[in-house]
């Protein structure tokens, strides 16, 4: 059910019509025949309520995309939707930022082809690595929320990995005999796979960006007819992890410890005393007087 925003006169509690109310500020609404603030609520769409809102303005305002996820993105298909057109914004913003990277694809130099790629976890870059496992908690958490029709937290991830891949640069190929920048396999793996699992949510921009990313490239097809992302469940997990450090109840320090020696106490306590901050921290308890207790929690993260 989708709700709209009612004003209502506090007084005789009338329902306001919306040229009754100045919006010029939506944070303070004012009724413009007294001066006073309205009663401000979300109501089922009513004709009597003044309350509903026509999809096609909607759309002509911030597009047909923008406008359906935000609709899926603003409440779980089973919970009440309170309306309001400003948070559509937030999706325009991420349709731009997405955007943003299907263009920085494009305009350097491709190392890809259209088809998906093997990618060897011992080959990668320490980055890369944790880009391509990100990428695949991504897909791992978005097909389940397809499947579960909870489109809210699948907005949500996908614009996690929005985060993640706009935080990353492209590198330069050092070979080259005049420096050109090209696109990392993992970072244009990445992009595409964030179009294919946005576009059915966002069918036109999904269609746009997919034409931009193989413009020029033979034998395209529709993003429609592409084969959905699979999950590569062997890099899921973590190659490193961060361990906090807390001494006498406040946390002094944080160091990366290998995944494979999280639930080792004994290899985790020599990395942590072993490490510089291990050493300045502890090395001054142990001057005094000896660790009475060692405490390993949260699976060895704390």
């Amino acid at each position: 059910m989708v709700h709209g925003k009612t004003f209502k006169d506090p007084i005789s509690g009338r329902f306001l019509k919306p040229d009754e109310v100045d919006l010029s500020n939506p944070s303070k609404p004012i009724q413009i025949s007294t001066g006073i603030t309205p009663v401000v609520s979300f109501e089922k769409m009513s004709k009597s309520k003044y309350n509903g809102v026509d999809p096609e303005t909607t759309i002509n305002n911030y597009g047909a995309d923008a406008t359906r996820l935000h609709i899926l993105f603003k409440a779980p298909v089973s919970e009440v939707l309170e309306w309001e057109d400003a948070s559509i914004v937030g999706m325009q913003r991420w349709i731009a930022r997405v955007w943003r990277l299907v263009e920085s694809v494009v305009e350097k130099e491709s190392s890809t082809n259209n088809q998906s790629l093997n990618f060897n976890m011992n080959l990668l870059s320490k980055e890369d690595r944790e880009t391509y496992r990100i990428i695949n908690i991504t897909i791992k958490e978005v097909t389940e929320d397809y499947e579960n029709s909870t489109f809210n937290t699948a907005v949500s991830s996908l614009i996690k990995l929005t985060n993640h891949l706009t935080s990353i640069s492209t590198y330069q190929n050092e070979n080259a005999s005049k420096k050109s920048t090209i696109v990392s396999p993992t970072y244009e793996y990445g992009i595409k796979t964030l179009v294919k699992m946005m576009a059915p949510m966002a069918p036109s921009i999904g269609e746009e960006f997919w034409e931009i990313l193989n413009r020029g490239k033979q034998n395209t097809t529709s993003i429609f007819e592409e084969l959905w992302p699979k999950v590569d469940k062997e890099c899921l997990n973590a190659s490193e992890v961060t361990c906090v450090v807390q001494i006498n109840g406040k946390m002094r320090f944080s160091l990366m410890i290998p995944s494979t020696v999280l639930q080792d106490n004994l290899s985790t306590e020599k990395l942590i005393l072993e490490s510089e901050n291990g050493k300045k921290w502890l090395g001054k308890v142990n001057a005094d007087k000896k660790i009475k207790k060692i405490i390993h929690a949260n699976e060895g993260k704390i």
